[in-house]
């Protein structure tokens, strides 16, 4: 007589397969994985530990396990990531949006609101479209600009904002750093810049987790020597900008000092501000060229 295969089964055989291969939170994930072969919502899993699981559900659940034992990022499985509590379409078009970086929202729609709820923003390298698309549903009066280098991320991020409504909100243009904009002629409407750029120091790539350095897209994450790239050529660019008030970047651990310092050399805001995340790491630069944020 075969033995019935129960959901606890599957847990139990999934949390030891992603312990075995390294994986930061086994149990989480295999419940994820579950969740998507049966299918059923995540929060559903303990409470059917003792239902039976027929074989196509257990050979899908196979499928994606094998899958993330070979570190492909979570969200890449299941489709689909978390931010800001909204969920997003997630692939290998776009880089996995981080919870860092829901920080970098926060502070762009809290100066906005406070001072200029109708004011033009740019996401330079918008990825998924997670920012911009937080940022048009919170700041409905804003127009939103939204760029990346790539034809593929922009198409995640047009498939996102058709997800949460917002196709219309949000100008998706392609190119490097501020150069679509210019080809657009709106640098003189542009009053905050909000971007979440490469920062990894090229050295430091290979050792990163196998999640981020065999499956994301290296050109969003890998920020040349020392992680600044980036900031050569993006920021003598924003001087073009005549009604630039915030500048708004995510920056790696470490890196806060070198980046006010460049900000401040290419740009002379009025002031500076470091935002710390949860951990206590300094996250974000804000960089005011108005006096009107105090």
């Amino acid at each position: 007589m075969t033995a019935v295969t129960r959901v606890m089964d599957l847990l139990q055989e999934g949390t030891s397969c992603l312990v075995a291969a390294g994986v930061d939170s086994p149990r989480f994930d295999a419940a994820c994985l579950l969740a998507l072969a049966l299918p059923v919502e995540h929060n559903q899993i303990p409470l059917m530990l003792h239902d039976p699981v027929s074989a196509d559900q257990r050979d899908r659940f196979q499928q994606y396990l094998q899958r993330r034992c070979q570190r492909e990022p979570l969200q890449y499985i299941t489709g689909k990531v978390d931010f800001f509590g909204r969920l997003f379409a997630c692939d290998r078009r776009a880089m996995v949006p981080r919870p860092e970086t829901e920080l970098l929202v926060e502070a762009v729609t809290t100066y906005c609101q406070h001072h200029c709820p109708h004011a033009a923003i740019a996401d330079i390298g918008t990825g998924a479209g997670v920012i911009a698309i937080s940022l048009a549903t919170m700041l409905p009066a804003a127009p939103i600009y939204a760029t990346d280098i790539s034809d593929e991320a922009l198409k995640l991020t047009a498939e996102n904002a058709r997800l949460h409504s917002a196709p219309n909100r949000i100008e998706l243009l392609c190119g490097p750093y501020l150069d679509p904009l210019a080809k657009m002629g709106v640098l003189a409407e542009v009053e905050v810049i909000v971007t979440n750029p490469p920062y990894v120091a090229t050295n430091l790539f290979d050792d990163l987790q196998p999640e981020v350095r065999d499956f994301e897209p290296r050109p969003a994450l890998d920020g040349g020597h020392q992680g600044l790239d980036f900031y050569a050529h993006f920021l003598p660019q924003c001087r073009q900008l005549p009604r630039l008030r915030l500048l708004a970047t995510e920056i790696g651990i470490g890196q806060a000092g070198a980046v006010t310092r460049l900000v401040s050399e290419h740009l002379n805001p009025t002031e500076i501000e470091v935002c710390p995340d949860l951990a206590g790491i300094s996250r974000v630069v804000l960089a005011y060229l108005d006096q009107t944020h105090t």
